[in-house]
């Protein structure tokens, strides 16, 4: 994944050049078509859900009228290895904001390797559509975007998601 929006701090500002959230959850089930699901919120602000079902896991984090959300459908290409269709939808606070991010994330598909991203912007949302081939199954999908959700939570309780928050605008 090369944009990981909303990603940890580290992350986000790493790979976005900007501010990142994540999401976060639990899976309550053993089986594969059982999901589970959990926000988090308290005194910073920052919200984070992650669920899954079958071979699929969904996201969806929120702070400060950033909302990001991601589909990710696990399947098998051609050739038997496991490949990640992924949709991320981020909607920002504001148009102009959300057009600068169009244009970045547009930039960056246009530049990748991997010929299979696009990305589509109308008013203040962006949505990203890629593949990734990683061999990761649901559960590893969704154990990662847990892990990362916890990152992020804390770093919105020490107040680095505000500074990042602040970048955006700059």
């Amino acid at each position: 994944m090369k944009l990981n929006f909303l990603l940890s701090a580290v992350s986000l500002a790493a790979s976005f050049g900007v501010v990142a959230l994540t999401a976060c959850g639990s899976d309550s089930g053993s089986s594969p078509s059982d999901s589970g699901s959990s926000s988090e919120g308290g005194k910073s602000g920052y919200q984070c859900d992650v669920s899954r079902s079958d071979n699929s896991v969904h996201v969806i984090e929120s702070y400060k009228g950033l909302v990001n959300e991601q589909f990710i459908d696990v399947s098998l290409d051609d050739d038997g290895h496991k490949k990640a269709d992924i949709t991320k939808k981020v909607t920002y606070p504001e148009v102009s904001l959300a057009q600068r991010m169009c244009a970045a994330e547009k930039e960056d598909a246009s530049s990748t390797q991997n010929q299979s991203e696009r990305v589509d912007c109308e008013g203040n949302t962006v949505v990203s559509y890629y593949v990734e081939r990683d061999d990761l199954d649901a559960y590893e999908y969704q154990a990662y975007q847990e892990e990362r959700c916890a990152k992020m939570r804390k770093a919105a309780e020490r107040g680095e998601l505000d500074k990042n928050m602040a970048d955006l605008y700059l």
